[in-house]
């Protein structure tokens, strides 16, 4: 029970993930639909956006509905929001509304209960768990990548791929949230006090994380686009997205694993200094 609700956080977030791989998208979206530039990267910058503050929803949903629950509701919306992309016919408002506001919500919820449920059953390596969960969401973009390379060879649009991805994914998401199971609270939980958004600590980590992630996604959406500016062959930009992604994943992996051993505080240093 305990490695099933990993390996359904991990899948489940290699389907989330698969947002990374945005950049493929763009030029199909810009030729075949006429989304212009600042679009585009709208839409990506929504879901990032919504992605973020979706999460502060679930934390306080999961104090009210149980987890299970908050993942289906993920899976659902995910499937509405791609679903949505899909027969939109390019229409900008509607492509927003699908992937920026529903499939935002739904890998805010989906990528809290994938993150916090395992390490729940494994406080011992929380670092190491958590960078096993964390690294389903960076992998996410290699799939991604690939499928929707040989989807666009075979004269698929990025519509398509978006309802093939809602469907197949929604699917996904749907199987392995019935496998998630919380451990029994062995302790009495603390509960979260509002003052906390003036302490040093909070506010220390904040600063990291947007720094850390910042300068990663502003990259991470317009790959593609930047290196077709630069006349590169797609089949080059293909394998940067790729080796980007996969660098992303063991990242994850392994920074989660040495945080067990060393300072967080050593770690965030040398990893924003790397």
């Amino acid at each position: 029970m305990k490695r099933m609700n990993i390996l359904a956080s991990f899948l489940s977030m290699l389907c989330l993930g698969g947002i990374y791989a945005w950049s493929v998208f763009v030029p199909s979206l810009k030729t075949d639909y006429s989304l212009s530039s600042v679009q585009t990267q709208l839409i990506f910058g929504l879901i990032i956006a919504v992605f973020a503050l979706s999460m502060i929803w679930a934390g306080s949903l999961e104090q009210k509905i149980d987890a299970k629950k908050l993942a289906i509701i993920s899976a659902l919306l995910f499937f509405l929001g791609y679903g949505l992309s899909g027969i939109s016919n390019g229409n900008f408002f509607l492509i927003l509304l699908g992937i920026g506001i529903f499939s935002g919500i739904a890998t805010g919820f989906g990528y809290l209960m994938a993150l916090t449920i395992p390490v729940k059953w494994f406080p011992e390596k929380k670092g190491l768990i958590a960078g096993i969960a964390a690294a389903g969401f960076g992998g996410g973009a290699v799939v991604v990548t690939l499928m929707a390379e040989s989807l666009f060879s075979k004269g698929y649009h990025a519509l398509n791929i978006f309802s093939i991805i809602g469907i197949a994914f929604g699917i996904i998401l749907l199987f392995m949230a019935l496998f998630y199971t919380v451990p029994e609270q062995s302790g009495v939980e603390v509960p979260l006090k509002p003052g906390f958004l003036k302490e040093k600590k909070y506010l220390i980590l904040l600063i990291t994380l947007f720094c850390g992630t910042f300068s990663g996604l502003m990259v991470i959406g317009n790959l593609k686009p930047m290196g077709l500016v630069h006349a590169i062959p797609e089949q080059i930009l293909a394998a940067t997205i790729i080796l980007f992604s996969i660098a992303n994943f063991t990242g994850r992996i392994v920074w989660g694993w040495l945080s067990d051993f060393f300072s967080n505080r050593l770690l965030v240093l040398l990893a924003l200094g790397s």
